[in-house]
């Protein structure tokens, strides 16, 4: 899988600007692939393999602590009924899509959660990705002023795919644009 992630990585994203860290956790060895930030982008993305196979891409702000609540999308073994091909299909697809369109993350703080929802640009509408929540009193995410924060990223390469939308199994529905409006 790693060598398929670097092949991809090496058609979108010059080497020299990711990185692969291997490290120990909890008695488990992940490796980590760290990317850059796109141009004017509030986030980068990180992809994290485990041994078990089981896989999550999460984005990163900054200069921001790693134990920060932020968005994440995990690829685990149980979603794709253990079909481990299936689930390693579909993680290099979401790759491709994240580093070749332009995504958002919108931050909503609510009194009891915090909650995280990823889209990406296709053509004139936006996909949802995925959301996911988090009890405020259980996490820390980063602050931000008032209820809701919109995050941007620009692609980090070409989309060189023949496919203008593609099928990513784990995605969710259409947004409006209104998320990518210029800032």
């Amino acid at each position: 899988m790693k060598r398929q992630i670097t092949e991809l990585l090496q058609k979108i994203v010059p080497s020299s600007e990711w990185r692969s860290e291997p490290k120990e956790r909890e008695a488990e060895s992940v490796e980590t692939i760290r990317l850059p930030l796109a141009e004017d982008a509030d986030y980068s993305f990180s992809f994290h393999l485990h041994p078990d196979g089981e896989k999550v891409i999460s984005a990163n702000l900054p200069d921001s602590d790693p134990q920060i609540y932020f968005w994440f999308k995990p690829f685990e073994a149980a979603d794709y009924g253990h079909n481990q091909e299936s689930l390693d299909e579909d993680f290099l697809m979401v790759i491709e899509t994240l580093l070749t369109r332009e995504t958002t993350i919108l931050q909503k703080s609510g009194f009891i959660w915090h909650s995280f929802r990823l889209a990406y640009r296709v053509g004139d509408r936006a996909r949802i990705l995925n959301q996911h929540s988090g009890l405020r009193l259980s996490f820390a995410a980063p602050p931000i002023q008032g209820k809701q924060r919109t995050y941007r990223a620009g692609p980090l390469g070409e989309d060189r795919s023949s496919d203008p939308d593609p099928e990513i199994k784990c995605r969710g529905s259409e947004i409006s644009l209104f998320t990518f409006a210029k800032r």
